[in-house]
């Protein structure tokens, strides 16, 4: 990972109150890259210690490579000679952190730029958020925002440090499974407007309960001093967080204190449809999305774009053209009109719950059957029997027809179907591969399918190998 920057030592220096090892303070470098094989000559070379690679064990690669300079921790400062830095005229910068000094040197060129930043953060939805509010700005402004899920203390950096002077807004999503992480990622992109679209049981191994959840989600707003909120007002917890803000908050939902509101929810095939109330606009609007959620993620980037000063008819047009992220309820049609959600791309018990809720309404409003394929939730830590327990029981209680269940937990996903009603035919333990041999002369005309798991489960590989099994299919 790599971006293109200008930086001298010396502001390099300044920006992380590190010490100078060798080179003059006017070394001038021309990007920041944290991976050897893909550093340039012009090249400072920040040694990342991650949790599976130090970047340390690959410095001599990058100064081989011919870069221009390194950033590293004291602990790896004795392993360097002055005199061959100095020969080869190689700046080096020595910090306690190397991983801090990263998000300092972001912090620093951030603040280079005239430009607005919106920071999301939430149990549930923030990439989807993320790319509706990004479309919704820009259909008025020159917009930034963080690729793919660049939601932590490596990821958020590199995406402040992808900024351009043509850039007007910037939209980044925060992630965390520890607490003082969100804090530490809004110290670095100093948000203008702070995004929270729920609280849920997610990480609860790192965070102990919901509140310690909605204690480090809030985090976002103790770091934002007297800037914008947008909070869910359908949330309870997070709407509790209104109340001790001192700044500016938005608040957005279905109920009537919302600023901005939706009424008249309905699922199609096609799409979730709705009614978008803002300022005195009221606009029909057709999503290319699936689940009441995605309801509430339009609304807050709506929100957002009210208060950037987007038109509402921009808004409403802006997020009828967005299209769901891979992995993200995605759906695609097989034989005798089955469709398939691939929602595989993370899982926790919020998301689950949730989306067992949209395979219901879906597959009633097409008078057809459910069946569910699924994974573990991972990183629930005490919590994850009985939230797997709770899986199960969702799934008899919504009517699904057949569950197929993989992984370390499957047992307790199938017990806990079984004691709530469904039949021991009806719940099936395999492996992936199996899984996707044992369902295809399962499916009924009209049937709908959700997959889903925590992305390390793999689950894609099912959708995978429906597809391959089933090559010419249309993705909604």
């Amino acid at each position: 990972m790599r971006q293109n920057v200008s930086f001298t030592l010396s502001e390099i220096i300044q920006a992380t109150g590190g010490e100078r090892f060798s080179g003059t303070p006017d070394l001038c470098f021309a990007g920041i890259s944290i991976d050897s094989r893909t550093a340039l000559s012009s090249d400072l070379f920040v040694a990342i210690v991650g949790e599976k690679l130090d970047g340390h064990d690959f410095i001599r690669q990058a100064i081989n490579g011919g870069v221009r300079g390194i950033l590293i921790d004291k602990e790896h400062a004795g392993i360097f000679s002055y005199a061959r830095m100095a020969k080869l005229e190689l700046g080096c910068v020595v910090v306690p952190d190397t991983t801090v000094a990263l998000g300092r040197i972001a912090n620093r060129f951030r603040k280079g730029f005239d430009v607005s930043v919106v920071a999301i953060t939430g149990s549930n939805g923030k990439t989807t958020t993320k790319e509706m509010t990004a479309a919704v700005l820009s259909a008025k402004y020159k917009t930034h925002k963080s690729g793919g899920n660049h939601n932590n203390q490596i990821g958020l950096p590199f995406t402040l440090l992808g900024l351009q002077p043509w850039h007007q807004w910037a939209v980044v999503e925060l992630g965390m499974n520890h607490p003082g992480e969100i804090a530490q990622l809004t110290q670095i992109c100093e948000p203008d407007i702070g995004v929270i679209t729920n609280v849920g049981p997610g990480h609860l191994e790192g965070l102990g309960s919901v509140e310690g959840v909605l204690a480090a989600k809030g985090e976002l707003l103790d770091n934002m001093d007297n800037k914008i909120a947008v909070l869910n007002l359908d949330d309870k917890r997070v709407a509790s967080l209104a109340e001790k803000f001192p700044g500016k908050t938005v608040l957005f939902g279905k109920g009537a204190r919302a600023q901005v509101r939706a009424k008249n929810v309905r699922q199609t095939p096609e799409g979730i449809r709705f009614i978008l109330c803002v300022l005195d606009s009221e606009l029909p609007v057709q999503l290319h999305f699936h689940g009441d959620c995605m309801v509430n993620n339009a609304l807050a980037a709506a929100a957002v774009g009210v208060i950037a000063g987007v038109a509402p008819e921009a808004i409403r047009d802006a997020l009828e053209k967005v299209t769901p992220v891979k992995g993200r309820q995605n759906v695609f049609s097989l034989p005798n009109k089955v469709q398939v959600i691939d929602d595989t791309y993370n899982a926790n018990p919020a998301s689950f719950e949730a989306a067992i809720q949209t395979l219901k309404a879906l597959a009633k409003a097409d008078k057809g059957r459910m069946i569910l394929v699924a994974s573990d939730m991972m990183e629930l830590g005490e919590h994850s029997v009985d939230a797997h327990m709770a899986l199960g029981k969702w799934a008899a209680d919504a009517g699904v027809s057949l569950l197929y269940v993989t992984g370390y937990y499957a047992g307790w996903t199938a017990k806990g179907a079984r004691e709530a009603g469904m039949k021991k035919s009806q719940v099936i333990i395999d492996e992936k591969q199996n899984i996707v041999t044992r369902i295809i002369p399962e499916f009924r005309e009209k049937d709908w399918v959700l997959v889903k798991g925590s992305r390390s489960t793999g689950m894609n590989e099912v959708v995978e190998g429906l597809k391959e099994a089933f090559p010419c299919q249309n993705i909604i």
